[in-house]
């Protein structure tokens, strides 16, 4: 009966923990696919801000399905680099999360999401943090 009642338990608690959504799953790259919209970026030994009006510069992050990050600067490409997603602990954070690493750069970043918009750290010190707003389909 012991026994029973052993596996009965374990079996509960396999059930609920399948059913919880992992930190790799609720941070995939499906998560960032799509077209981002720079607003600002925070930085440097300074602490700057950055924004399209005061650089009179527009960019665009594009994150596809086969692991591509575009960056689109004034409408044009300017960079075409592949990624992956990895599970380490952030420099900007100090806690374990998900980065992005670029394939040909081996440069990390940390992401976030938060009210919709794409939180992007590099990981380095003095570095930036930037604010990214999804575009909307169809737009251009």
């Amino acid at each position: 009966m012991k026994h029973l009642l052993f596996v009965a338990i374990l079996l509960a608690f396999t059930q609920c923990s399948t059913n919880s959504v992992s930190p790799v799953e609720k941070y995939s790259s499906t998560n960032l696919v799509g077209r981002w919209v720079w607003v600002k970026s925070t930085g440097g030994f300074a602490g700057t801000t950055y924004t399209p009006e005061s650089t009179n510069t527009t960019m665009e992050l594009e994150f596809t399905s086969d692991s591509h990050k575009r960056v689109y600067k004034n409408g044009q490409l300017i960079s075409d680099l592949t990624y992956h997603i990895v599970q380490d602990t952030s420099m900007y954070t100090g806690k374990p999360g998900p980065l992005i690493e670029y394939d040909q750069e081996g440069q990390r970043v940390s992401y976030d999401f938060e009210k919709g918009d794409l939180i992007l750290a590099d990981e380095c010190y003095d570095c930036f943090v930037s604010r990214y707003t999804h575009k909307a389909s169809g737009s251009d």
